[in-house]
Order: structure tokens, then sequence, then C-alpha cells
């Protein structure tokens, strides 16, 4: 098992809850310190996978030693992260509701859109601790389907009975889940998306930072299909104040009467937010997966 696997198992996941529960937050910034600076000293594979996503991002590589200073920087706040969110697991929503500055502004948009009719899809970003995150927006009574990996493992379904419990239901992609959630944005509902997991089988590449990436276009092609308006969000960690979240304007399909340039114009639309909000906080993205095309595939096909 690759140490990527290891943290997705759902025993050493139960494990992490009992010990995160029960440590308190000296203690469990102080093992996050160590298991990251361990992973960043032996350099398995996903270390190596995250310090490529990395080494995509402006300003990161700049000088001698930046790269692996801010990926081993990467996998100690994936740690505190972690142990932020199963700490909180078990506490009651008005609690959650504090852990997470939410500006009004979210609700009040939503509000707005869902007043004329419209759904919302809120698009998120893999960034800080977005599962702590998920949970604190129904924490504020908000009705959400999420749509989570495809074939998620017994860990990743266990992460979703966690976030079920504050009533953040993740359903996992599939036809059958993909009409359910059209047919709540077309009622006016709202969704949740993962907007950068990467997505090795699109067939059409997007530039991120200049360069062609597996972004998904699932974000894009539901807007077109539900007229939903799309708010993109990116929870992130400030040493003075706390869990904050980067919210975009609300942001409206764009239809040209050309199905494929739809998709390929909106989903550039989402990736310009996400530069702007990434570029400012690379040591707290939480991508472990391949997500620039290599060379072979650098043509526009992947």
């Amino acid at each position: 098992m690759d140490l990527q696997e290891f943290f997705k198992n759902k025993g050493v996941i139960r494990n992490g809850l009992l010990l995160a529960r029960a440590a308190p937050k000296w203690a469990g910034y102080g093992l996050a310190k160590s298991v990251g600076r361990m992973i960043a000293r032996r350099k398995p594979g996903v270390y190596w996978q995250l310090r490529d996503n990395l080494a995509h991002i402006p300003g990161t590589n700049d000088e001698p030693g930046q790269l692996d200073r801010i990926t081993r920087r990467a996998f100690i706040n994936a740690g505190r992260f972690y142990y932020d969110f199963y700490h909180a697991i078990g506490l009651p929503p008005d609690h959650i509701r504090e852990l997470i500055q939410i500006p009004e502004i979210v609700f009040e948009h939503i509000d707005r859109i869902q007043s004329s009719g419209r759904g919302v899809q809120l698009a998120g970003i893999h960034l800080s601790n977005f599962d702590l995150g998920s949970i604190s927006l129904t924490a504020h009574g908000l009705e959400i389907q999420a749509l989570s990996a495809a074939n998620p493992n017994e860990g990743y379904e266990y992460q979703n009975e966690l976030r079920k419990k504050y009533g953040f239901i993740a359903t996992p992609i599939n036809p059958s889940t993909l009409k359910t959630a059209i047919r709540r944005l077309r009622d006016g509902g709202i969704i949740a998306v993962g907007l950068d997991w990467p997505q090795p089988d699109e067939t059409c590449l997007t530039e991120v930072f200049g360069k062609p990436a597996y972004v998904p276009l699932g974000t894009a092609r539901l807007a077109l299909l539900s007229d939903a308006v799309t708010i993109i969000l990116a929870f992130y960690y400030d040493k003075r104040l706390g869990y904050q979240l980067h919210v975009s304007d609300p942001i409206e399909v764009i239809r040209t009467g050309d199905k494929q340039e739809d998709i390929r114009i909106n989903t550039a639309a989402y990736m310009r937010v996400f530069e702007s909000i990434v570029s400012k906080h690379p040591e707290q993205w939480m991508m472990y997966h391949r997500f620039w095309a290599d060379k072979a595939t650098q043509g526009g096909e992947a």
C-alpha cells in the first residue's frame, strides 16, 4: 500500500479520528509537523506528484530549494487540516459554524439566485480544509448535494459518512446521480462539485497557468444543461484569522451556440478564477493526483 492509499484506508481514518478527538491542538499540530517532515525526507511517490503540481504554479520555484520547502509545508499543512477536521467531527452544528468565517455575501448570492428560480453550482477548489469547509456550509442550513469520486474506496465512503452527519450529502458520480443533480439545479437547488479534480480521460485539455491540464469539464456541462449560476469557493487558512473563504462573484453561463465551444469557454473562465486563488496559497493546495498533462499529451488530446 502506497502512502496515499494508506491515508485513505478506513481503519487509518477511524484511528485518526479517535486520536484527533482526544489530542489537544498542540499535540495534533506537532504530530502533523513530524509526519510532514518525514514525508519530505523520505520522498515517496505522492511527494513527487504534489511537488510536480506545485512546480507549475508561478513563483514556487524561483529560488534554490523553494519548491521543496513549499512541498514540505504543504504536507505539514495537510496534517493540520486533517487534525482540525477530525477534531471537529462530533461537535454540534453551531460550533462547526464558528470554525470557519463564511462571508455573508455567500448567502446573499445564493438567496438572490434561488429567488430568481435558478439553481446554484458551488465549484470548490481542493485548497486548505475543504472537508471542514464543506460541513460548515451545511451547518449554516444550506441543503447541498455534492458530486464526489465515481468509484470511492472504503476510505472515501467513510469520509462521506462523516460529512453526511452534518447534512452534506456526497453522491458518487454516475448517470443516476448526475440526473438527480441536474434536476435539483433546474428546480433551484444547490449542488457542489470539485472544480479541480483531474480527469485524464477528458478529450479536451484546458490551459492552466499556460500549460495543458486535465481539468474536469463537468462543471461547465452541468451549468449549460441546467442554466445554473456558478460560484467558485476556496477555503484557506490565515495564521491570524483562522479559516477563511475566497468566494467568486456569481458566474453566468456563456452560450455561443456551439456546444463544445461553450464547454471550453466556460471551463477556461472558471480556471482563471482558480489561478488567481491558488497562486495566493500554493502551500495549501491539496492535489496529490497528476493535474497537468505530460509532454506526450500536450498536443490537445488526452
